[in-house]
């Protein structure tokens, strides 16, 4: 089973030498970005935006796709749920989107079996909050490929210290949120293990009907669920026996912006702005 340590990555390309405030600092404002476009075209440079980073950062394309898998398995609900419409009056939830269908737009619904049908336009629809979300993940597995642990809760306690004077836990808080990070990718990877596992056990997900997958899929989401809650577990008693929490924890090597970085921040920020106001 991967542990926490096969997540990062090391390297040393451009990205790697970024401050890690500065990557999360963009990876909110391109997680809020994704969310403001509303067409296709303004999604593909999001996506080219992306790509662009994770080569700086030499980072395994193949790995980062892989790794999106299991999100994009539950997310096809989403897809189904936009793609069927009423036949009286051609109405779903695609009828309360606002986002693009691109080519399918305006597409009349193909009638399926009783009162339901297939809308094109509406599986569009819900093939765009799909890359919403998928684009999302890849963002957070660069951020995490490419940032080590230390680095993350360091540079979440050093954005979230300002609120210290409402005494809010600002290291715990940095602390959940860095481990948070971390999970993601480490969820990824587990279920494509626990997969793999399955397969050699003579398992099979891609025949019979659709309550038949489902049923084969159950067999891999229970045992992801235990995994990751053992990993909890494993990664709790580990905290407690290092005494977090019982003293003040200090920065060994304590990271100023350099001009590079106030650079990279400013260029970023601006271009993915850019991007959510055109489209």
């Amino acid at each position: 089973m991967p542990s926490a340590s096969d997540i990062f990555i090391p390297g040393t390309g451009p990205l790697y030498r970024v401050d890690a405030r500065v990557k999360l600092v963009l990876l909110v404002v391109f997680s809020v970005a994704v969310f403001f476009v509303e067409a296709w075209a303004g999604l593909g440079l999001l996506l080219l935006f992306l790509l662009v980073v994770a080569l700086l950062g030499r980072l395994p394309l193949g790995r980062l796709a892989s790794m999106a898998v299991p999100v994009l398995t539950l997310l096809l609900f989403i897809v189904a749920c936009n793609s069927l419409v009423n036949c009286e009056n051609g109405t779903g939830l695609a009828a309360f989107s606002g986002v693009s269908a691109g080519f399918a737009e305006g597409m009349a619904p193909l009638p399926l079996f009783g009162q339901m049908a297939f809308s094109p336009e509406g599986c569009m629809r819900g093939l765009f909050y799909l890359s919403r979300i998928v684009l999302v993940v890849w963002a957070s597995f660069v951020l995490v490929f490419s940032t080590r642990a230390t680095q993350l809760t360091d540079a979440l306690t050093s954005l979230l210290s300002p609120l210290r004077f409402m005494r809010f836990p600002v290291k715990d808080a940095a602390m959940v949120c860095s481990l948070v990070l971390r999970f993601i990718p480490l969820a990824g990877e587990s279920y494509e293990s626990i997969r793999r596992a399955q397969v050699s056990r003579a398992a099979t997900y891609d025949a019979g009907g659709l309550w038949s997958k489902v049923r084969a899929y159950a067999t891999l989401f229970v045992p992801l669920i235990v995994t990751l809650f053992r990993q909890a577990d494993r990664l709790a008693d580990a905290m407690d026996a290092r005494c977090y929490g019982k003293g003040e924890r200090t920065q060994l090597n304590p990271v100023s912006l350099g001009a590079s970085d106030v650079v990279v921040l400013v260029c970023g920020c601006t271009s993915l702005i850019a991007l959510a106001w055109m489209f």
